[in-house]
């Protein structure tokens, strides 16, 4: 959009860094405290906090006048984007049947695609088709997350497992037998005498069980400085002696996909324009229907060959498929230069 890159970005890369930068600052904040509140407080809470503070801050962000205020709403909306993810898997996790426990993470985590369709298609038709304003595309990026919200609250329950664990029988009891009928379960429902020996009474964490019948500034500010410590505490736990051989090469595949997918993600338009791919729109709409194929075969394969054997094969073929795209990029530059001298 013109008007963006004049009225924002006034055509300094370092604006548009400064943009995209903002929401991933976001994304870290809210992954790292929000697993540990959603522990304490609940998953269904915590992924409403998320997706309202998205959407929210994304159409806040149609009204910013600068690129610091669009920034600061960016990472606002980062904020709520990585407070959604730890809650949201763990959600499917706890309420999924373990035989198929791998292909519903997938099935959830292919909905990334489907999103990055959405906004590939609503930019195709709001700002190429149709010459509408980036203010009006950005309200458009917002909806879903309001209607995740209001989706979320409407149809979707605490985990089970989360309530009996916090000590809440009287609520977990009804709750897992219903997920059982819906899931077209025959045999004998849960009892309470089975639940108590999975999920013996023991400590409650009264400082939270206050806090979820209080309304205090200052219990809230106890909360995030509690689930802070808690936070510390859990993470350093990854690192012991029986555990880091595990973290440390997980820690770096994660690491070395997402520096690779959101990298170019990022920048992909740029890329797109720098290959003489002109339609960035239409572009963008290949690039993430291009998941698809990647989303169906691991939801047929999770569950029979294996996390680690998937984890290692899409590795190498995301691998191969950076190479061969810089290798083609590479011969499109050098062409173009030998046209040009």
């Amino acid at each position: 959009d013109a008007k963006f890159q004049d009225s924002i970005l006034e055509n300094q890369v370092w604006r548009a860094s400064l943009l995209a930068s903002a929401v991933f600052f976001g994304m870290l904040l809210g992954g790292l405290f929000v697993g540990t509140l959603g522990d304490k407080l609940g998953r269904h809470p915590m992924l409403m906090v998320g997706l309202i503070c998205n959407s929210i801050a994304g159409i806040l962000s149609a009204f910013a006048a600068n690129v610091w205020q669009l920034s600061a709403l960016r990472c606002i909306a980062g904020l709520g984007i990585g407070a959604t993810v730890p809650p949201l898997f763990t959600l499917v996790t706890e309420l999924a049947p373990p035989s198929k426990r791998g292909a519903f993470i997938t099935f959830c985590a292919s909905f990334w695609m489907v999103g990055s369709i959405y906004v590939a298609v609503t930019a195709l038709a709001i700002l190429e088709y149709w010459g509408q304003s980036w203010r009006v595309f950005a309200v458009a990026c917002a909806l879903p997350s309001a209607l995740g919200a209001l989706m979320v609250w409407t149809l979707v329950d605490e985990s089970p497992r989360f309530l009996a664990i916090r000590q809440r029988q009287d609520e977990a009891l009804p709750a897992s037998n219903k997920l059982a009928l819906q899931m077209r379960y025959s045999g004998p429902l849960y009892t309470h005498a089975e639940m108590m020996y999975h999920y013996p009474a023991g400590h409650q964490d009264t400082l939270f069980a206050h806090i979820a019948t209080t309304n205090s500034c200052a219990g809230c500010c106890e909360v995030v400085r509690v689930g802070f410590s808690d936070f510390l505490q859990s993470t350093s736990k990854l690192y012991a002696p029986q555990l880091r051989q595990t973290t440390w090469p997980l820690q770096t595949i994660w690491f070395s996909l997402n520096f690779g997918s959101y990298g170019i993600l990022t920048w992909i338009n740029s890329l797109f324009k720098a290959v003489h791919l002109e339609n960035v729109y239409f572009n963008a709409l290949l690039f993430a229907a291009s998941n698809l194929p990647g989303n169906l075969l691991s939801g047929f394969l999770m569950d029979q060959t294996g996390r680690t054997c998937m984890l290692v094969s899409t590795s190498l073929a995301a691998a191969a498929s950076l190479m061969t795209f810089a290798y083609f990029a590479a011969q499109e530059s050098a062409d173009s230069e030998a046209l040009n001298a």
